[in-house]
């Protein structure tokens, strides 16, 4: 495509920004891949920080949405990613994502293996 057409391009496709993701936003993703459905307080623990805009930022991309309430109090919605989101990442389902250990250093290996089971 030729670069002087890019703006009526974006218009046209609905593409305010460029494709590319956040550092936290590739971590609210994982989270969400690997542990659906989960509510947003569940990411703050596991990041250690608020996800509260980068959630709202993916659920207006399109990439996560809300898949229920939890049955607690207040009621807080429980997130999962969306076919969008398999489609940005070139997988048929979620099934194809990689073994988490895969992504782990070998101390955390080690950890992981002489923890007691829950």
């Amino acid at each position: 495509t030729r670069e002087e057409y890019q703006e009526e391009i974006k218009q046209t496709l609905g593409i305010r920004r460029g494709g590319n993701l956040s550092r936290a936003s590739l971590e609210v993703l994982a989270i969400a891949a690997y542990q659906q459905p989960v509510t947003r307080a569940y990411i703050d623990e596991v990041r250690g920080v608020d996800s509260n805009y980068v959630v709202t930022s993916l659920v207006e991309k399109g990439l996560l949405e809300v898949k229920g309430k939890l049955d607690a109090p207040g009621r807080p919605s429980l997130y999962g990613t969306t076919a969008d989101f398999l489609r940005c990442f070139g997988l048929a389902s979620l099934k194809e994502l990689p073994a988490v250990d895969v992504f782990l250093s070998p101390e955390e290996e080690n950890e992981t293996e002489t923890q007691a089971p829950l």
